[in-house]
């Protein structure tokens, strides 16, 4: 008696990317509400740097909160897109 197995079929790549965004669409939402939220601040703290640089303030370009500002939200953002990548190429 020959013995048969049955095989499951294979899922369509197009249908796993799909079922992979859907599954991740809540969290590339919120990715890209905070990712807005710490380039704006971003943008912002590097423009009064720029006003600070230009106006030959720069002794007080260290001490001002803008520069750790500017430093926070650069290092959260790259961390942000780090996260996102794996997270989406992890699945």
């Amino acid at each position: 008696m020959p013995v048969t197995t049955l095989s499951r079929p294979t899922p369509s790549p197009r249908r796993n990317l799909s079922q992979t965004i859907n599954r991740s669409l809540p969290a590339i939402v919120s990715f890209s509400v905070s990712s807005r939220i710490l380039f704006s601040a971003y943008c912002l703290s590097l423009l009064h740097l720029l006003s600070l640089y230009s106006t030959n303030q720069r002794k007080f370009l260290l001490a001002t909160p803008y520069y750790t500002l500017l430093s926070l939200s650069l290092s959260s953002l790259s961390l942000h897109f780090f996260l996102l990548y794996v997270f989406l190429f992890s699945t």
